[in-house]
């Protein structure tokens, strides 16, 4: 099966950011933000698989991959997080799912936190810390344990888990 690809650019402040989409509109979109010194590039057979029935966009932080240095040298997570929004802007989404890699976890986390509106969900590989570690658990949650919540500086509280089995969904 052949998923659609293209690329585009958003206006951000000062910046015009780089993105690929994949697939076409279906179930909830899904936006997936790179850590450092990755780009989109690095995203796109994930993206290549969750496009399977839905759009798919990687974007390019600013000072990466094919997205514009900031003339400012502003590149702190509330622009980053800006940067986010006005991509979730450009293909029209009201909603979507974001995934953050490393740095890009930091980003995503501050939309969730400031426009939870827009966030349908958020996924978080190898997030980058910046945050105060709360261990509560083990926490027993469906059969599963948790080993600690951490609430980061936006007043999220995530959770970690220690069990690394398959879920319901195939998804670890």
């Amino acid at each position: 099966m052949s998923i659609a690809h293209s690329t585009g650019r958003a206006r951000s402040g000062d910046v015009s950011i780089f993105y690929r989409k994949l697939g076409n509109r279906g179930q909830t979109p899904i936006l997936i933000v790179h850590g450092l010194s990755y780009f989109s590039w690095d995203w796109l057979e994930v993206g290549r698989v969750l496009a399977a029935d839905r759009e798919v966009v990687a974007i390019d932080m600013r000072g990466f991959g094919d997205s514009d240095w900031s003339p400012q040298k502003d590149y702190s997570v509330p622009s980053m997080a800006q940067d986010i929004v006005n991509v979730l802007d450009h293909p029209g989404w009201t909603r979507a799912l974001l995934v953050g890699h490393s740095m890009g976890g930091r980003g995503t986390t501050y939309v969730a936190a400031r426009h939870a509106q827009r966030v349908a969900g958020l996924a978080l590989i190898e997030r980058a810390r910046s945050c105060r570690v709360e261990v509560i658990g083990p926490v027993p949650l469906g059969g599963r344990f948790w080993s600690a919540y951490l609430v980061d500086p936006f007043g999220i509280r995530l959770e970690f888990a220690t069990d690394r089995g398959r879920g319901e969904h195939g998804v670890v």
